[in-house]
């Protein structure tokens, strides 16, 4: 994988991953940072999903810092608003 020379994500966009059997959760970027250690080049951080209604939970736990290439962005969503 080549080095990205523009951030893939901004903060606040949506995101899923290939990760597990967690692919379908929607999470929202927290942060995104160049980072020479990641093969894209970028690190990212996302939330834990979007909350239940009834308990307030998020499905899973939030991921901190990990290559960006891990997330793929949800297709035809609009951010979520505050």
């Amino acid at each position: 994988m080549s080095k990205l020379t523009k951030a893939p994500f901004k903060v606040g966009d949506l995101v899923t991953s290939n990760m597990n059997d967690l692919g379908s959760i929607v999470r929202k970027v927290t942060m995104i940072q160049k980072a020479e250690i990641c093969g894209s080049g970028y690190a990212a951080s996302v939330d834990g999903g979007k909350p239940c209604k009834s308990c307030g939970k998020s499905p899973t736990d939030p991921i901190n810092k990990i290559d960006s290439a891990w997330f793929k962005p949800v297709k035809n969503s609009k951010k979520e608003k505050k």
